[in-house]
Formats: structure tokens, sequence, C-alpha cells
């Protein structure tokens, strides 16, 4: 979704923009190149594999180009460890690189048989399979139903808690393997889907860090700067929807009861009433692009929010 990350990514050709989720580098190229000289672009991203490949495909780029290990919950901090006070335009690409996706020992894959890993950082100490051998079946129940919108969650839990009281759980064809009975036959490769992106997230708390990273990216923007987030499932999008909408909610209260008592102070305005997805010639050159859904927002006078949505926050 290049063209439409652009049309709503860059006002200001000559600004400051940030890529907190950089990957390989694909949006950020397309966001290089499609700014003046004077443009500069920070990338973000907790895999350092993922920088690695970055650094060296953003190379012709470098004297415009700043590039920083870490996590975009951490944007503030990055900002000011930069001596960067405001940004003209942020994107957050929420979905998973296909080099994580296609390298099993990532195990970000239900379909190839790896380590159960599923860490962004490696450095961090939680991965997916302390989740699954060590956390209780209530735990494990609430973590499939909550984060993955899974119906069958109590089964597939109490099928891994019985089947790793005989033998520790360890790769991703295990587990897969041994939640074929506890699912249904129908839905068993998309059941895995939900069960593998609720143990994502949990690892690497990707909700609280959207929330986080989001509030910290819109109190970053200069007025007339834009914040852009493709969101590749329903948990994200709705934190990304939620909180557009309270940050640009007006005034609702009467004139003739005084003072505002409702506490609005729209500091945004949407972009996208609805958001956009990806066209057919998008989805048939990338797969991949079908389930994003994109949203935009301008800030609209100086100001600071705080995050919201804090319900989603508790993975981990």
């Amino acid at each position: 979704m290049v063209g439409p990350v652009l049309h709503y990514l860059i006002g200001n050709r000559e600004g400051l923009f940030v890529d907190a989720c950089l990957g390989t580098a694909g949006h950020a190229l397309h966001i290089l190149e499609s700014l003046s000289p004077g443009g500069r672009l920070i990338g973000i991203d907790r895999d350092p594999t993922a920088v690695a490949l970055a650094r060296e495909r953003l190379h012709p780029h470098h004297k415009r180009v700043t590039i920083v290990q870490s996590d975009f919950r951490r944007l503030a901090e990055t900002l000011a460890e930069l001596g960067e006070m405001t940004i003209s335009g942020i994107l957050f690409d929420l979905g998973l690189s296909s080099t994580q996706l296609d390298d099993p020992a990532r195990g970000f894959s239900y379909t190839a048989d790896g380590p159960l890993d599923m860490r962004a950082d490696r450095a961090q100490e939680l991965t997916a399979e302390k989740i699954v051998n060590e956390y209780s079946t209530e735990r494990l129940t609430e973590i499939f139903f909550k984060y993955g919108e899974e119906r069958r969650s109590r089964e597939a839990a109490a099928g891994i808690v019985e089947y790793r009281s005989k033998k520790r759980i360890t790769t991703t064809g295990e587990l897969a393997d041994l939640l074929r009975p506890a699912l249904a036959a129908r839905h068993y490769y998309r059941s895995l889907a939900r069960i593998w992106m609720a143990l994502r997230i949990t690892v690497n708390s990707e909700l609280t860090a959207l929330t986080t990273g989001l509030a910290a990216a819109v109190s970053a923007l200069e007025v007339g700067g834009r914040v852009v987030v493709l969101a590749y499932h329903s948990l994200e999008d709705r934190i990304v929807k939620t909180s557009f909408r309270e940050w640009s909610r007006r005034c609702g209260c009467s004139p003739a009861l005084g003072r505002c008592t409702c506490g609005a102070n729209p500091l945004i305005k949407v972009l996208t009433p609805r958001p956009v997805t990806a066209s057919a010639e998008e989805i048939a050159d990338n797969p991949r692009a079908r389930p994003a859904r994109l949203r935009a927002a301008e800030k609209k006078k100086p100001g600071r929010v705080s995050p919201f949505h804090r319900e989603m926050q508790g993975e981990g």
C-alpha cells in the first residue's frame, strides 16, 4: 500500500519523518525518494536483523537517514536522545516483515517447523516456549481469547497443558500438531493463525507498545504533521480507531450550561473516516496486504495526548 501511505503521510517534503516499524526498509525507501533533498528520516525497529538489512538497503541515502534499534514505545526517549523535538510525519506498519515470517528459526509461522520463539528482539527473555510451557490453563485461555479471538481457546489451552505434563513443547510443528484435536477441523489453520497471533502479541507486548507509541507519535507531531498506521488485525485497528476518535473528539457540552465539562480537546483531524484497504492489484502483487487497514490523522494544534484504550495493556 505504498501509494496510500505516501498520499496520507507526506505533507511537508522538507520535514523530518519517522518509520516506526522499519523492517527491511521497503516503505522507508519510498518515503526518502518522495522527499526533497532536505527531507530526513529516522528508522526504528526492535529486530537487529531487520536493522542490519535496512542499513544496507538505505546506504545510498545514509546522509539523510538515522537508524535506531529500539522499540517504538520509546519514541519520545529516542527523539530526545537524537536531539529532535518535533516531527513532520510518522508511519507505523504493524505487520511482520517477510524476513521474519519466512525464517523458521524465528517461530512466527505455523507452516514451517522451528523453535517456539516469536521474539522481535531476541535479547528479551520471554518466548513463546516459556508461555506455552509455564502459563496456567486460565492464562492461556485468556491470551488465546483476548488476543487471538479464538472460540476454542479453552480447548486449545487444555490440550497444551495436558501434552506438556508429559513432554516440554519446544517447536512450532509440535505445537501445531498437538492442537489439531482441540480445534475445529474446518477452521484448523485459521485457528492456528489466531493462536500464533495471540502468542506473538503476548511475547512482544505489541498492544501496549502500540497504545504508548501512538500517543508519543501524536504528541511529537508538529502542527500539520501526520500519523499513518497500517494495522493487520482487528485488535490493532480498534486501538488506532478508538485513539484517533478520542483525540479528535469535539466538545459536546451545551453553551447554555457554561464551561465545558466533557474534557474534549481535539488535537487531531482524522483523515480516513473509514480505513483504506489494499486494491486488487496490490493484493495480487502481495497477498499479505489483504488484511491491511490504513488510518491517518493530522495534528491541528500544539499539545500532547495520553495513551488511550488501556484495557488492552496486559500482555507478557
